[in-house]
C-alpha cells in the first residue's frame, strides 16, 4: 500500500520555496522544543491543540471497549468487531472524499471543524444509546462519526497549517503529534480500569461526550478570536 501511495506522490509537481530556516542539524528534540516554544508565543493555537489532545485521551479509553462492545451487542464472534472496524474505516475514507466538497477558509472553516466535531460526538453517544435496543444501527453510527471525524481532522490539520509561517510547520507539528500520540496509550490504560468497573457503554459514551464538548469549546474560543 506504501508503494501504491508512492506512485501517486512521484507523480505531484510543485515548487519548494526556498526558506530562511536554522543550519543546525535538526532533531527530534530540537524540533520538540523549538516546536513547543512558537506554541507557547501562539496561543490561539495552543489553546486548540490541547482540547484536541484530551479528546484523544478519550479515544483511547473507547478503543478499550470496542471489543467488548461489538461482542455483547452484535454477536459472539470476531466477525462484528470486524464489522465494527471496517464500517469506521468505511466513514472515514468518505469522510476524506467528502471534505473537498466542503472547502472553506477562515472564520467558516472553524464553525465547519466546531459543526463536524459535535456530529461526531452526537452519533457516538447515539451508538451506545441505541445498541441495547436496535444492535445493528451500531454499524451505521460507528460510520457517521468516523465520518464526520475525518472530516474535523483534515480540517483542523488545514488551520494549523494557515496559522504558522511555513518553517515553523514541522515543528508544530512536531509537538501537536507527540501530545496527541501520548493521550492515546494513557486512555488506554484508564480504559482498562473503566471498562473492568463501569461497564462498556461509559467508555465509549465518555468519547462521545468528550468530543461534544470539545467542540463548545472551540466555538467559544473561536467567537473570542473572530472579536
Amino acid at each position: 500500500m506504501f508503494a501504491f501511495a508512492f506512485l501517486f506522490y512521484a507523480r505531484l509537481n510543485f515548487n519548494v520555496q526556498s526558506i530562511s530556516s536554522d543550519k543546525e542539524n535538526s532533531t527530534y528534540l530540537k524540533a520538540l522544543i523549538n516546536g513547543w516554544q512558537a506554541l507557547q508565543k501562539e496561543k490561539d493555537i495552543l489553546i486548540l491543540i490541547l482540547p484536541f489532545a484530551i479528546t484523544n485521551l478519550f479515544y483511547g479509553i473507547s478503543s478499550i471497549g470496542l471489543p467488548y462492545f461489538a461482542t455483547q451487542y452484535l454477536n459472539r464472534s470476531a466477525m462484528s468487531y470486524g464489522g465494527l472496524e471496517l464500517a469506521s474505516s468505511v466513514g472515514g475514507l468518505l469522510g476524506s472524499i467528502a471534505v473537498q466538497h466542503f472547502y472553506v477558509k477562515d472564520n467558516k472553516l472553524r464553525l465547519l471543524i466546531v459543526i463536524c466535531l459535535i456530529l461526531s460526538g452526537i452519533s457516538i453517544i447515539l451508538e451506545t444509546i441505541i445498541a441495547p435496543i436496535f444492535p445493528i444501527l451500531i454499524l451505521l453510527f460507528a460510520l457517521f462519526s468516523t465520518f464526520w471525524i475525518s472530516m474535523m481532522n483534515i480540517n483542523f490539520r488545514v488551520l494549523v497549517q494557515e496559522s504558522f509561517r511555513p518553517n515553523l510547520l514541522g515543528r508544530i507539528n512536531t509537538i501537536n503529534s507527540s501530545i496527541v500520540n501520548c493521550m492515546i496509550p494513557i486512555g488506554s490504560f484508564l480504559g482498562g480500569i473503566i471498562v473492568k468497573n463501569l461497564g462498556v457503554l461509559p467508555a465509549i459514551m465518555l468519547e462521545g461526550i468528550a468530543q461534544v464538548i470539545t467542540a463548545f469549546f472551540y466555538l467559544i474560543i473561536f467567537i473570542k478570536i473572530k472579536h
